[in-house]
């Protein structure tokens, strides 16, 4: 179908156009959805003045190319497809509504939200942790994370436990590994670890992420857990129409447990800025 892009209407048609715009404007305009609904060219054209895209679309228009490369990449982080004007529209307008600094930066180790654990006052012992079934090694964990310490800790609390069961001669027995994150304050890193034995068959593992007494909190995002087969739980925190993210939790050995229970003070989905 062509496309009326630009017309030059005689001096003498000027006001007989006027008028016939004029009408076409208080009609309806036929849209081929559910039970023929219509709104007249005013409500549409209206719609478009309140909508945001255009003020997303003139800044997207203003970066360079080689920023779009990197929220191309950041998007493939996210949802593990190229996506990167979806990832920016949704980041632009988040923060335009909350009166955030514009236009965010890309990030590969976190996009639009992740997870906050907390402790406040470091009097708890904080954990969540991921149960699956029927893997086969090795198995490899990985997520990015950001540690704030409020209050230094003697043991520097926040650990990364592993155990991976598997039947031996006649006993269950496991493989097991615990990371001890060092003190202070660290900046977004990666998190990165196998375990266990190559083509050995794991029926039970556990992946725990825990703050013993220690008033800090850490920022998590893009989980990755894999085993030889490859990987089988990816988790980027991020939800339609920023909606909650709500966990999964534990049923027949898989998915999620929060101890002391999933929800603030502790546990929060939040908008990394």
């Amino acid at each position: 179908m062509p496309v009326l892009t630009q017309t030059n209407v005689p001096a003498e048609w000027v006001e007989l156009w006027a008028k016939v715009v004029k009408w076409f404007g208080k009609g309806g305009i036929p849209v081929y959805v559910a039970l023929w609904f219509q709104q007249t060219r005013s409500f549409y054209e209206n719609q478009r003045q309140k909508s945001l895209l255009k003020d997303v679309s003139n800044c997207w228009k203003s970066i360079d190319a080689a920023t779009k490369q990197q929220w191309k990449l950041a998007a493939y982080q996210a949802w593990h497809y190229y996506r990167s004007y979806r990832l920016f529209t949704a980041d632009f307008i988040y923060r335009l509504k909350n009166n955030l600094p514009l236009p965010g930066q890309p990030n590969l180790f976190y996009q639009l939200f992740g997870l906050k654990i907390s402790n406040p006052g470091g009097t708890q012992n904080i954990f969540m942790r991921r149960d699956d079934k029927d893997l086969v090694g090795r198995l490899r964990v990985r997520f990015n994370y950001k540690k704030i310490e409020n209050t230094p800790s003697a043991d520097f609390s926040f650990k990364i436990l592993q155990t991976a069961y598997y039947f031996g001669q006649g006993t269950i027995e496991t493989d097991t590994d615990e990371d001890i994150i060092s003190a202070g304050n660290i900046d977004w890193t990666a998190f990165d670890k196998r375990i266990g034995t190559t083509n050995r068959k794991y029926f039970h593992y556990k992946l725990i992420l825990s703050i013993e007494n220690y008033d800090a909190e850490i920022l998590i995002d893009n989980i990755r857990l894999a085993d030889s087969n490859g990987e089988y739980y990816f988790e980027s925190f991020n939800t339609i129409n920023y909606a909650q993210w709500e966990p999964k939790f534990l049923y027949r050995k898989q998915d999620w447990q929060f101890s002391p229970g999933y929800g603030l003070p502790y546990f929060e989905h939040s908008f990394i800025k």
